[in-house]
């Protein structure tokens, strides 16, 4: 049983060598302290806002006011934009309007999907918290308000969007598949079946004459023709097999090349 900081010392000590059953110590107090909010997924009550003497501060994984909302890391990847970040704030009631404390920024590369780059901003918005708290706690920021005229809304994002549409160019779709890796996944229909589009890469120096959305050899590997452009098939999904190089599916499935991706 315990309750302070003088108390915890002890408690490390006996759980490295004894199994420790039960811990009892006084219930919480407020005491005025901080809320930090990381992709919780809920809008917080103007109740739970005004709850912390300095306030609920939120990493956000943009560069705010740019992408706020549900997917910014999708939707910068998408767009095309040469970098991200993140971005601390002190919440408001707005969704992600809140007045900024710090941004860092870090440029989003050519190979960058959805999961490296939540892996990347997740490891800087801690960093950048850290780095961040002491100042805000000493007041020493001066905060930034958002210009709600650069703003640009990142909305959540269904199954059915990862539906590829092959009349966008081949640098377009190579950023949807990127963007939407791994969920939800892109997707193709081939003969009315569903193919999901796990991996890509565009050739967007070479148009041949192709039908949009016709599947053909381009060397040793298998190519789509695109609205502009053509694009690489690396690794798909037939549904219900294993995701595989798609130059072992049309080994096996000889009507594909020659085929055509439709809606």
């Amino acid at each position: 049983m315990g309750t302070p900081y003088f108390a915890v010392p002890t408690l490390n000590k006996l759980n490295q060598k004894y199994n420790i059953v039960s811990v009892v110590t006084q219930p919480d107090r407020p005491k005025g302290d901080i809320i930090i909010v990381v992709a919780y997924g809920q809008i917080l009550k103007k109740n739970i806002l005004a709850m912390p003497k300095l306030g609920c501060l939120n990493i956000h994984a943009s560069l705010l006011p740019r992408w706020r909302g549900a997917a910014p890391i999708l939707a910068a990847i998408r767009a095309g934009d040469a970098e991200t970040g993140v971005t601390i704030m002190k919440m408001a009631r707005g969704l992600d309007t809140g007045a900024i404390l710090r941004k860092r920024a870090i440029s989003i590369t050519v190979n960058d999907t959805r999961q490296s780059l939540t892996e990347t901003l997740a490891h800087l918005g801690a960093d950048l918290l850290i780095d961040t708290l002491l100042d805000w706690i000493e007041q020493n920021i001066t905060l930034e308000p958002q210009d709600d005229t650069l703003a640009t809304l990142a909305p959540r994002v269904e199954k059915k969007d990862g539906l590829i549409d092959w009349q966008q160019s081949a640098i377009e779709i190579d950023r949807h598949v990127r963007a939407f890796y791994p969920w939800p996944g892109t997707f193709g229909y081939w003969h009315d079946k569903l193919i999901k589009i796990i991996s890509v890469s565009p050739v967007h120096d070479w148009q041949g004459d192709m039908s949009v959305g016709q599947v053909f050899k381009l060397g040793k590997k298998i190519a789509v023709a695109t609205g502009k452009g053509t694009m690489i098939l690396n690794q798909i999904q037939p549904a219900g097999k294993r995701a595989m190089p798609a130059t072992d599916f049309a080994r096996g499935s000889t009507d594909f090349v020659g085929g055509v991706f439709g809606s």
